[in-house]
């Protein structure tokens, strides 16, 4: 039996790498969207490897590829080096107060510009972020900046109780975007991730150019683990599975074919593209499975430490008597819901009951089933996320 790959704890590129650990080779599909100017976004649920993408994309931008010669990309990639500003906006989503969450926009803001190795001569950390970025962006003059944001919806997501808050966060992140707007010429590359997609709201209207990858189905697995991609990088760490499950059930029950098909009930068949050309397993849970399946078996429900508990909790106090009966007959009984693919991304202001089943989909709770004529079916993915959702639903 061949022996398992070490499996990484951390979503840095670098350290994945340079720790031999598994990291399942999409630089191929990287080659097609980064190889354009852009701006684009894309959004996926928590757990998707969305972080792992930013990070593998600062390193191709900064180092060329040093560090991707042994990937797909390497045969495909041609350009020279950059600048590179990463931002991940989780950092400072937890602030207290319109103006603490400003002065933590700035020192993260601030930081990036540094790490950038950009001059900051002229500029003073306290300054406002649109500010600040106006400054140095204007004394360049050629496309020599990348710009990479991860979770840019985490500040807005963690405000959704308190209106005012959320209002005031928006008009801030609402300048911060018109400047890289105005500032557009300089940048040779744009890419912003999150999870609930705010951009299609008339608060980011200035930055309504972006180019949206979610649903474009030459990128459906950008993020998660395809089947074929679990047996080509997974395939030893299945058969230790195996043999770990039945030696504590004292069996012979399990069989690489079989645990293949458990691991799709329970944590695969997402689909996001709107072809629904192709299922991916949520790579997080599959990590989770085979780091902690040791002498013991997992924990039976795994999902609770990948949600996102802010949207949890808004969701728990706005979900109606109809929308639980109606999702309670998805859990149950199966049944499919279905949407325009319009209404998937819908313009969220803020997040209301009328919007509930494009947030759902948003938070992987449902995924695409079946496409026909920009009518898309949506249904409950996996046994994990029906667990979960179980749980949502249920009256307190």
């Amino acid at each position: 039996m061949e022996f398992p790959k070490e499996l990484s704890k951390t979503s840095t590129f670098r350290d994945i790498i340079d720790n031999n650990c598994v990291y399942v080779d999409k630089t191929d599909l990287i080659a097609k969207f980064a190889s354009l100017k852009g701006p684009f976004v894309f959004f996926r649920p928590r757990g998707f490897g969305k972080s792992t993408l930013i990070s593998s994309l600062q390193d191709l931008f900064e180092m060329g590829l040093d560090n991707f010669h042994s990937l797909k990309i390497g045969r495909l990639w041609k350009d020279k080096t950059y600048k590179v500003i990463k931002l991940d906006f989780s950092s400072f989503k937890e602030s207290s107060s319109t103006e603490d969450f400003k002065a933590s926009f700035n020192r993260e803001l601030f930081t990036a510009l540094k790490n950038a190795n950009l001059s900051l001569n002229k500029v003073q950390e306290n300054d406002g972020p649109s500010d600040l970025l106006s400054e140095i962006l204007m004394n360049i003059d050629s496309t020599d900046l990348v710009l990479l944001i991860d979770n840019y919806d985490a500040p807005l997501t963690a405000v959704l109780a308190d209106k005012t808050e959320f209002t005031s966060r928006q008009k801030i992140l609402s300048n911060f975007y018109s400047t890289v707007k105005s500032y557009q010429g300089v940048f040779r590359f744009v890419f912003i991730t999150g999870e609930i997609n705010y951009f299609s709201s008339s608060t980011f209207s200035s930055f309504n150019l972006s180019e949206d990858l979610s649903l474009n189905s030459d990128f459906g697995a950008l993020a998660g683990f395809t089947e074929d991609e679990l047996e080509c990088y997974f395939s030893p760490n299945i058969d230790r599975a195996c043999k770990i499950l039945n030696k504590l059930n004292k069996s012979n029950k399990y069989t690489h074919d079989n645990l293949l098909s458990t691991l799709k009930r329970k944590y695969g068949d997402y689909c996001f593209d709107n072809k629904c050309k192709e299922h991916v397993y949520n790579p997080s849970f599959i990590v989770h499975f085979f780091s902690e399946l040791k002498e013991e078996h997992p924990n039976s429900h795994i999902s609770e430490s990948f949600r996102n508990s802010s949207l949890d909790n808004f969701l728990r106090h706005v979900l109606s008597k109809d929308i639980k009966e109606q999702l309670l007959k998805c859990i149950d009984l199966g049944i499919s819901i279905d949407l325009a693919q319009s209404n998937l991304y819908p313009q969220l202001d803020m997040l209301t009951e009328r919007n509930l089943y494009a947030i759902l989909y948003q938070l992987g709770d449902l995924c695409i089933k079946a496409s026909r004529k920009g009518i898309l079916s949506l249904g409950i993915p996996n046994l994990e996320v029906k667990q979960a959702l179980k749980e949502l639903v249920k009256d307190e």
